[in-house]
């Protein structure tokens, strides 16, 4: 009996040392690999009856047969999930799991279901300490939404890219020390910003003028700049949403940073700056004409003074 496991074990460790071993013998036949693991889980230990399925999976993963690789994924995690202690390495084993079953969940555009992965994914790699892994999770979406947004892509791949973004970035935000963020409200801030992209491309104005003015309000500090535009671009998107109150709400924010500027030497530099957002200056100019002509008459007169100068 113990010659007969020998045998059994032995290829089985290479294995799950290994995953290359089994792309050579193309186990590629789901009930072989039931058969497999059946046999090896009678004397493994929990540790290598989850690397076991972690390495099957991969190769289904590679293959391309991603259904395959998600059952695989699937009972790695809930063999981890069932362990009290886990250690390091079955963490390292979680994470990954949670990481590739994501991967092969978006390929099949189960975006909702690989989100929550993904977001597991990242938190796990934070808890073990894997800063690196947790980075270039984060870049490879934030890379592949970024592209989107520049595509033609449909709306379902930008509205899967958004819900991800605003899933992760939180959690970010919670451990931007430990992650070496040293300034977070300038990392949230931009990208609120591609968020808020996303929003207008898909025509949820509403949505993309919330994302514009949490921008500007995490920008605004440091960089007001920068933060004016988002909240133009807010109001723009507001106005379009036909949500007359939350555009005013934006363009009190512009209001408030031009207005301490109106003595200084810092105004004819901001305004220069702001020459290729003049549209959005117009727009919030018409607004206000419109809608409050009388509660705000002096800063009406005042901006298209300051309107009329970047023209000039």
């Amino acid at each position: 009996m113990k010659l007969r496991f020998s045998l059994i074990i032995f290829p089985l460790a290479i294995f799950l040392t290994d995953y290359c071993w089994a792309r050579r013998i193309r186990i590629s036949d789901f009930p072989f690999s039931q058969k497999l693991i059946t046999i090896h889980d009678e004397e493994a230990s929990s540790t290598e009856r989850i690397h076991l399925r972690v390495s099957i999976a991969k190769v289904f993963q590679d293959w391309g047969k991603y259904p395959e690789a998600i059952t695989y994924y699937s009972q790695a995690i809930e063999l981890a999930k069932a362990i009290e202690n886990r250690g390091y390495y079955i963490e390292e084993l979680l994470a990954r799991s949670y990481e590739n079953r994501g991967k092969c969940k978006w390929a099949l555009r189960q975006f909702e279901d690989g989100i929550d992965d993904i977001y597991h994914a990242i938190d796990g790699y934070i808890q073990i300490e894997q800063y690196p892994k947790t980075w270039q999770i984060f870049k490879e979406y934030e890379t592949l939404y970024t592209s989107w947004l520049k595509s033609d892509q449909g709306p379902e791949y930008l509205t899967a890219g958004i819900s991800l973004l605003r899933k992760i970035l939180p959690l970010l935000e919670i451990n931007a020390e430990t992650l070496g963020i040293s300034d977070p409200e300038n990392f949230l801030g931009r990208r609120y910003i591609y968020i808020a992209m996303g929003y207008r491309k898909i025509g949820d104005f509403h949505n993309a003028g919330k994302m514009f003015q949490k921008a500007g309000e995490k920008l605004k500090e440091k960089n007001p700049l920068l933060a004016m535009v988002n909240f133009l671009g807010a109001g723009e998107c507001f106005q379009k949403a036909k949500e007359s109150n939350y555009a005013y709400s934006a363009y009190l924010e512009v209001k408030g940073i031009l207005l301490p500027l109106e003595q200084s030497e810092q105004l004819p530099e901001m305004l220069e700056k702001l020459q290729k957002h003049l549209p959005l200056l117009i727009l919030m100019l018409d607004f206000l004409k419109e809608k409050f002509p009388n509660r705000e008459e002096k800063f009406i007169k005042k901006l298209e003074i300051w309107i009329n100068s970047i023209r000039e």
